[in-house]
Formats: structure tokens, C-alpha cells, sequence
């Protein structure tokens, strides 16, 4: 079996969705293919923020209205160990903005949404469908589709690569390396069942810093507990996710509270992991080939930043071939979209890896929190350029 297509999107994140939708609304004939099946769970930690709202409203999705939350989030707290608390609302008060600066989503509900969004705007959807390989042919690009037990050649102008750190979409275009995929650290997510977490506060992101990296606690409507973390491979102590988390324990007082101390492996529910990052192409675009979320890069999140950045690159995309007539991809529409990505997200990502560069020294993160505790508006300043601004 074999299609042709203006363009194929490789990965059905909020990056790949989104830009998917955003092509075919331009006229452009999309494929989709998600490896994944539907309602799969991802690495995240759930938190979608007023940034990503307002670029899905731009996009013309409904989002307040139609989307699947699973609370609301109107506080940052970050936890240093003998250092105490910073406590700083998401974005300054707003009368002009409805509904609250950020809400959390359950990934397996709100990816699906988004990718049967696309199918609703004319996007020929695969899943679950893994890419295979790429050749030039005659009609341009052909990336051969495993769906099950057959084999599919779609034909097309370029391909959008989607599909995460490490992409392989990048490594076959000519955009990366191996050398990129040389990160130190690696990430993990799962869910905590319970509804006696009283200790973590429903409207609130908890980032609790440890030597080695970090956690993000949520609590979902109902009162589970959505655990992400970040646990660096360069410095000693644990590495297993579970060993990790019940030492993060022993240093904060409110994780002991809900029973992280005594974690076992067996209450992990929907646990994912992903890693290595940071992650870093040496292009986002090429005549070939165009990166969106974190197959363009990605960089330690602190405050749920990492959904923004997938979809506000798909955004830039999707603005950057509107000058083009439905199709068409060039080196100069390359080029446009690498500055519309750097001017976007890029920016963004360099203030994050420099947090996550201090706060890897305790020393410096426990400075950082001392000025953070006597300055106020520049954390505020820091948050809101990250979430908000």
C-alpha cells in the first residue's frame, strides 16, 4: 500500500498534532503516523500553562471548552533542603485572562485529542504506525510505515519530525548526529493512587530539588498524585526511579507525609520513562526536514514548560509555511522556520538549562534560593517569562 502526501508527521505528541492540523487547515495533505496506540501514557509532568492555552486558542482549538483537565494550577513551590520554600503565583493577577494560568492534563487523554482534532481537520492518521526508513524516489521523499503486519510507502515533499529526544527522524535527515544524543540525564513519570495526599496542595506545582535532581508533585482532581522526575547519570547517588524518590524523601518532610519514604515498585501506576537530554540537533530544518517540539531540542522543564515549547514550535511551523503555497518547502522556508524557532522556544530553553546548570550545584541553588527568598518580583520575573510572558 503507498500514499502520496504533501508532508508526513513522524511522532503525535502536542507538536506533532498540532502542526499536522495546522498544515492540512493551510491545504496542505497530511499523514500522521503515531507508533504509540491510542490513550498511550507519556513522560511528562502533566502541567499545560497559560502560554500553551493561548497558543491553541491562536490555532483555533477551544481548548477551556473541549479539552480533557484533570485540575487546575495557580502556584509554583519550589523545596530546598534547610533552605525553606519559594512560593510565587503562576502569572500575575489578570482581570482580562479566563480561568486559572494552568491546569493539569492527563497526557493519554489530551494527546488523543489533539491527534483526533488533526483527523477532524483532514489529516490521514496511522496508528499505531512506526517509521521504518527513508528514501529519495522519484516523487520525492518516501518513508516506508509499519502498521501492523503491513508495509506502506508514503510518498511526500518533507518530513516533520515529532518524535522526541533523540529523534531518529533528525539522524535520517541529516539534522543530528550521534554526537547529540549525549545527555546525562533522564526522566520519569507515573502515577500515585490515593485520595489522602493532603499534603500537596490541588491548585500547585512542587518542585522538590535533591542532589542529583529534582521532582514535580501535582495532585489530579480525585487526589492522586502525579510524580515526574529528574535524576542526573553524572553524580553520585541513586539512579533508580524508586530509589530516587524514596531518598528525595528523606529530605523533605512533605513527600515522608504522603508516603514517598516507603515507595515500592509495585505502586507505580502508569510509570514512563525518557532520557537521554539534554537534547540537541545540530539544525531544526533543512530542504528535507523540519523538527517541532522536542525533536528540536529540549531542555530540563521547571514549571511545565516542556508542552509550551512543542506547542509553540508547531505554531512557528505552521506560520512559516502559511507564506508558502500548500506543499512547498525550500531551504529558505527552512531557514525562516530555524529563526521562528529560536526567536520562539529556543530563547526559553538557554534561561532553563542555565537553572538547571545552578541548581545542579547545592551550593548555588541554596544562594539562588536565598536571593529568590529576599527578591521576590525576580523569581516572579523568571516564572512569568517561562510561563507567561
Amino acid at each position: 500500500m503507498s500514499g502520496r502526501f504533501d508532508a508526513i508527521v513522524i511522532g503525535g505528541g502536542p507538536a506533532g498534532a498540532m502542526a499536522a492540523r495546522g498544515l492540512a487547515q493551510l491545504g496542505w495533505r497530511i499523514a500522521l503516523a503515531e507508533r504509540g496506540p491510542r490513550h498511550r501514557s507519556k513522560t511528562c509532568g502533566h502541567c499545560l500553562h497559560s502560554r500553551a492555552i493561548d497558543a491553541l486558542d491562536r490555532m483555533g482549538l477551544r481548548f477551556r471548552d473541549e479539552a480533557p483537565t484533570a485540575g487546575n494550577l495557580r502556584r509554583w513551590r519550589a523545596h530546598l533542603p534547610d533552605a525553606g520554600i519559594i512560593d510565587r503565583p503562576l502569572s500575575p493577577h489578570d482581570e482580562k485572562r479566563v480561568g486559572t494560568p494552568g491546569v493539569l492534563v492527563d497526557r493519554s487523554q489530551f494527546d488523543q485529542w489533539l491527534v483526533d482534532a488533526a483527523q477532524a481537520a483532514g489529516v490521514e492518521v496511522f496508528q499505531p504506525a512506526s517509521a521504518r526508513s527513508i528514501r529519495q524516489g522519484s516523487q520525492g521523499t518516501i518513508v516506508e510505515l509499519v502498521q501492523g503486519q503491513e508495509r506502506l510507502d508514503v510518498s511526500c515533499r518533507v518530513i516533520i519530525g515529532a518524535d522526541g529526544v533523540g529523534s531518529w527522524v533528525a539522524r535520517r535527515a541529516g539534522l543530528a548526529g550521534r554526537a547529540e544524543r549525549s545527555g546525562r540525564k533522564f526522566g520519569f513519570s507515573f502515577d500515585l493512587k490515593g485520595d489522602s495526599h493532603r499534603g500537596i496542595d490541588s491548585d500547585a506545582i512542587n518542585m522538590f530539588i535533591v542532589p542529583g535532581g529534582y521532582l514535580g508533585v501535582v495532585r489530579q482532581t480525585g487526589g492522586d498524585l502525579h510524580i515526574a522526575g529528574l535524576v542526573s547519570n553524572g553524580v553520585k547517588g541513586p539512579r533508580d526511579p524508586v530509589t530516587f524518590v524514596r531518598s528525595a524523601a528523606v529530605c523533605h518532610g512533605a513527600l515522608r507525609e504522603v508516603g514517598l519514604a516507603q515507595l515500592q515498585r509495585s505502586d507505580l501506576e502508569r510509570f514512563s520513562a525518557i532520557g537521554p537530554f539534554p537534547w540537541r540537533p545540530r539544525h531544526v530544518a533543512n530542504e528535507q526536514a523540519a523538527l517541532v517540539g522536542d525533536a528540536a531540542g529540549y531542555a530540563e522543564p521547571f514549571t511545565g514548560e516542556g508542552m509550551s515549547w512543542a506547542i509553540e514550535s508547531a505554531e512557528a511551523l505552521v506560520r512559516v509555511a502559511a507564506d508558502a503555497r500548500p506543499g512547498a518547502w525550500d531551504a529558505q522556508l527552512a531557514d525562516a522556520y530555524a529563526l521562528a524557532w529560536r526567536e520562539s522556544v529556543g530563547r526559553r530553553q538557554r534561561l532553563c538549562r542555565f537553572i538547571g546548570l545552578a541548581l545542579a550545584n547545592q551550593w548555588v541553588a541554596k544562594l539562588l534560593f536565598s536571593i529568590g527568598q529576599r527578591a521576590p518580583a525576580l523569581t516572579q520575573r523568571l516564572i512569568n517569562r517561562a510561563v507567561a510572558a
